[in-house]
């Protein structure tokens, strides 16, 4: 966790880790049908409507993390960003501390 820490010093703690299987479960996210993965690039026009008419709420960003593959948080982050991501379920306000690390 102390890694964790260090790494994400631009981010308010305490975060709420959760696995990427409950975060999948719970929050539902939907495959970009453009490239079949789950990131929007906002630099492809497509892709950046689609995130326009998502909603605040159903957008994750997925940001570089060591010893991981990366780390979803809800909202849009620019930091160590990879890409965005949105999903069925909404975010919730209470759940702006959440933290998933995706593993390889």
């Amino acid at each position: 966790m102390r890694e964790v820490e260090q790494h994400a010093a631009f981010i308010e703690w305490p975060k709420r880790l959760i696995s990427e299987d409950g975060w999948t479960v719970t929050y539902r996210p939907l495959t970009n049908p453009d490239t079949e993965s789950l990131i929007y690039d906002p630099f492809e026009a497509s892709d950046a409507a689609a995130l326009e008419a998502a909603g605040e709420n159903h957008i994750w960003t997925e940001i570089d993390w060591p010893d991981a593959w990366g780390a979803i948080m809800p909202g849009r982050h620019r930091f160590d960003a990879i890409g965005y991501i949105i999903t069925e379920q909404p975010w919730a306000e209470s759940d702006r501390d959440l933290l998933v690390l995706v593993e390889g």
